[in-house]
């Protein structure tokens, strides 16, 4: 059997024992004193049932549930602990409606750029002047400031000073009357030409390069130029050695086909010159990507519907995103019109919350 007394034995014992320490003072002094311990012993044992409750009190959890409760808790008593997925279900007219472009997710190649501002001028190289062969007055004058030309073809007569007699100009080659100087009746000396033709199915386009890209850019490097939507390749064919004061740049030079005439002289262009590529293992079109609740998400055709897959991006260019989470090769993205699924997926959140 054990030594050790219940709290309540053990308690009576030392109340007697200070009792018992009182008795020589007279009876009122002891009764105060035996109220008084008697008060703080009371006190101690209603702290230490309060401290053993509290310490005994059953844990609950992060949902306010006890532990005897939470041993039943699972997926059947309406908390979803999981991410839920955001499907967009299309009926065959819908779909057909939203004119969405579906690509596969595939390996590709980020492209690195430098963007340039530049300006079509005409290819000295097919330029041409027509000169008087000798000094006299202009008798006529035949083509007008842009008009075209073919070789061989009159485009002035001059009346000599010296025989009196007129005599015709010729187009040295045929082209386009890019200058035109002298008026009838005019002094045309034989040292000041008449007009300038030039060939314009080839162009120059010069671009302005700045100092941070002149590493950058090397001769035979591809250029892509854009006018108004049209875009055309080149490449870059000059460099001058020599830098503008003015602007602290650079002239770099392309040579641009220009058959059909889309790119006119005097017009600015933008060049995109590629400096080199990246290959990734996974790359969408940027029109695939939107934002829900400001994260990023691409649109992923499944059995189920179109699935809004949260996505993480890598490197990009002007056209094309690396995804490095999210996606993998073969998943079919909706790279055009996905913002209709974006819609179409809000429409239905607002109506859930209704």
């Amino acid at each position: 059997m054990s030594d050790a007394l219940p709290k309540e034995d053990l308690a009576a014992q030392q109340l007697g024992g200070i009792l018992g320490a009182t008795s020589g003072q007279s009876p009122v002094r002891r009764l105060s004193t035996a109220l008084v311990v008697f008060g703080i012993l009371a006190g101690g044992a209603l702290t230490t049932r309060h401290i053993l409750a509290v310490e005994r009190a059953v844990p609950k959890d992060g949902h306010g549930h006890s532990a005897e409760k939470k041993e039943g808790h699972g997926s059947g008593d309406g908390h979803d602990h999981g991410p839920e997925k955001k499907i967009v279900k299309l009926t065959p007219v819908q779909l057909k409606n939203a004119g969405l472009t579906i690509e596969p997710a595939a390996a590709g190649a980020i492209r690195e750029t430098v963007i340039l501002n530049g300006i079509v001028q005409p290819n000295e190289e097919q330029m041409v002047a027509v000169l008087p062969r000798f000094g006299g007055v202009v008798r006529s004058i035949r083509k007008r400031l842009g008009e075209a030309v073919q070789k061989g073809e009159v485009v002035a007569s001059i009346e000599s000073n010296e025989s009196l007699t007129q005599y015709q100009l010729v187009a040295p080659n045929s082209g386009v009357v890019i200058e035109r100087k002298g008026a009838l009746g005019e002094y045309a000396d034989k040292d000041k030409r008449l007009m300038v033709i030039a060939d314009l199915t080839s162009v120059w386009v010069d671009f302005r390069v700045y100092q941070q890209e002149f590493s950058k850019l090397k001769t035979g490097q591809t250029v892509e130029v854009a006018l108004n939507g049209t875009r055309r390749t080149a490449k870059i064919d000059y460099i001058s050695p020599i830098g503008l004061t003015d602007t602290q740049s650079l002239l770099a030079r392309a040579v641009l086909d220009n058959k059909d005439g889309a790119f006119r002289p005097g017009l600015f262009v933008t060049g995109r010159v590629l400096i080199g590529e990246q290959p990734v293992s996974v790359a969408v079109k940027q029109t695939a990507i939107q934002y829900i609740e400001g994260k990023p998400v691409v649109f992923v055709d499944s059995k189920d519907g179109f699935e809004a897959r949260e996505v993480e991006f890598g490197l990009k260019d002007d056209s094309m995103i690396e995804v490095i989470f999210g996606v993998v090769p073969g998943d079919k993205i909706a790279t055009g019109n996905s913002f209709v699924l974006k819609a179409e997926l809000g429409k239905g959140e607002a109506a859930h919350e209704h």
